[in-house]
């Protein structure tokens, strides 16, 4: 078995998520609360893709860049309506956000 193989393994048994996985979804959870959730998180994005229309619902914690998420829905939502002063807004809730 290779280091790596072996290193999972001792992660599994010992209830913790292996540094590799967690890479893809990073949180403190220990392994069976992290499983569920990404199980969630597949879910969510798999319902999505296939209804092609987004859940009234977002957890922004099943998102690995969830700020790229509302950058995105403040775009959109500037396009829909042509209004010139959503930028602005971008900016200043950046700002909140960030303080």
């Amino acid at each position: 078995m290779s280091e790596d193989l072996e290193e999972i393994f001792r992660c599994i048994n010992d209830a913790r998520v292996p540094k590799m996985w967690s890479k893809t979804y990073p949180s403190y959870k220990p392994l069976g609360s992290w499983t569920r959730d990404l199980v969630q998180r597949v879910d969510q994005f798999f319902k999505w893709a296939q209804t092609g229309a987004a859940p009234l619902i977002f957890h922004l914690s099943y998102f690995t860049f969830p700020t790229g998420f509302l950058t995105a829905v403040l775009q959109t939502s500037a396009r829909l309506i042509a209004s010139p002063w959503i930028p602005c807004l971008g900016s200043l809730l950046s700002r909140h956000w960030t303080t």
